[in-house]
């Protein structure tokens, strides 16, 4: 077998070396405990059940063959919406598990990597694992990434209140 030529994917990728990755990467990791069972909070982590727990939530669904998160859901949030403008589609879907999806955001530069995990406790409790990598794709998405707080994100009290309270936490005054 002759050995395949390279030469173009080689310079594509020594173009891009030299360039020393001009664009920013951020991961952030946040864990939150609940008083609910793993069933009870994957039930929340569904594009229009958000709209019940977090301040400023909406969202157009595009593709659901059910209106809640499946496999490959496709829905688009507002540049309204309080994360802003963006395309989400859901990659990954284990039931009372773990939760995958890719959200394009174009507006702000942003490519954004999802990854909920939701981990069993007893006594009707479990631990949520967020996992969120951001990529910045132009200089507007390396400002956005350079402005993101690494506190915990309002929307876990959110979640963890509408749990315990069934519903929606009052937005707090400015």
């Amino acid at each position: 077998m002759k050995k395949p030529d390279t030469s173009k994917s080689d310079e594509i990728v020594e173009r891009f070396l030299e360039r020393n990755t001009p664009f920013k990467r951020k991961e952030q990791v946040f864990e939150k405990h609940f008083n609910a069972s793993p069933k009870q909070v994957f039930k929340q982590l569904c594009p229009a059940r958000e709209a019940d727990w977090i301040n400023g939530w909406t969202v157009d669904l595009i593709y659901t063959t059910t209106g809640y998160a499946e496999p490959l859901c496709v829905f688009q949030t507002p540049a309204s919406n309080i994360l802003g403008s963006g395309l989400w589609i859901l990659t990954k879907l284990e039931p009372n598990k773990v939760l995958e999806g890719v959200i394009f955001q174009t507006e702000n530069g942003i490519i954004e990597y999802l990854k909920i995990e939701l981990i069993e406790m007893g006594n009707n409790a479990c631990k949520g694992i967020w996992t969120i990598i951001l990529t910045a794709t132009n200089e507007n998405g390396n400002s956005v990434i350079a402005s993101i707080s690494d506190e915990e994100p309002d929307f876990l009290r959110e979640l963890a209140y509408f749990l315990e309270h069934g519903k929606l936490m009052e937005k707090k005054s400015a």
